[in-house]
């Protein structure tokens, strides 16, 4: 075999091996796209069903205004975290909880506890109902402002 025939050889498996080469770049580049948009498409899909955008707005809003508060100490910041966790993304709105399971959650004292969630409710943060037995509590969100 002669030189020329080798160099015309070896060109011909390097054109192969480029057009394999491109052939799965644009494999792989459809193969990007569908996932990247698949992903995207689920994320939209959770967002408009569980509203997470108003949610975030709103936990964010009451954030703000717990953080601006120079009044709330250490138990009342513990207790509205544990709060602002039981938000429900269905509906929209913060989720009632008992006394016994804040103070167990947050390891607070019982015999604080009844005065930290009276001081929250007298300023407005938080909604109490009594069931008879249990006492609930739940964050009061009426869309004000920090």
């Amino acid at each position: 075999m002669t030189k020329a025939m080798e160099l015309n050889d070896l060109r011909n498996k390097i054109n192969v091996i480029e057009n394999i080469l491109t052939e799965t770049n644009e494999m792989l580049k459809e193969q990007h796209f569908i996932t990247c948009n698949g992903i995207n498409w689920l994320k939209s899909k959770i967002f408009k069903e569980y509203n997470i955008d108003e949610a975030s707005r709103i936990k964010n809003q009451v954030l703000t205004k717990i953080n601006a508060d120079t009044e709330l100490r250490y138990p009342h910041r513990k207790i509205l975290a544990f709060l602002l966790n039981q938000f429900d993304f269905q509906n929209c709105k913060f989720k009632e909880v008992h006394f016994s399971k804040i103070v167990k959650e947050c390891r607070l004292g019982k015999n604080k506890s009844k005065g930290y969630l009276e001081f929250l409710v007298g300023k407005g943060y938080l909604k109490q109902r009594s069931d008879g037995y249990r006492v609930w509590f739940m964050i009061i969100y009426d869309g004000w402002k920090a």
